[in-house]
């Protein structure tokens, strides 16, 4: 699902039968789906999951830096090269 941040819409973009599957399958259909909504001219600026180790381990793969700082931010770096 996709929520603008400064208009009061959101979109669901995709449905994914996920049950079972690893970080890494996980991370790729993230990376898809980001991908696709930048095409279109979509910047995705955060993303929100729940705790599941499967999800943590999904962001790792994507680059995410879950470590909290100062600042209490995570951060996530996908790269939209196939544009």
């Amino acid at each position: 699902m996709i929520v603008s941040l400064t208009e009061h819409w959101k979109v669901p973009t995709a449905y994914f039968l996920i049950a079972g599957l690893q970080g890494n399958e996980r991370a790729n259909l993230v990376k898809v789906c980001v991908e696709e909504l930048y095409a279109i001219g979509v910047i995705v600026v955060t993303m929100t999951f729940d705790g599941c180790s499967a999800k943590l381990n999904m962001a790792s793969i994507l680059g995410a830096s879950l470590q909290m700082t100062d600042r209490q931010q995570a951060t996530l770096n996908i790269p939209t090269t196939q544009i």
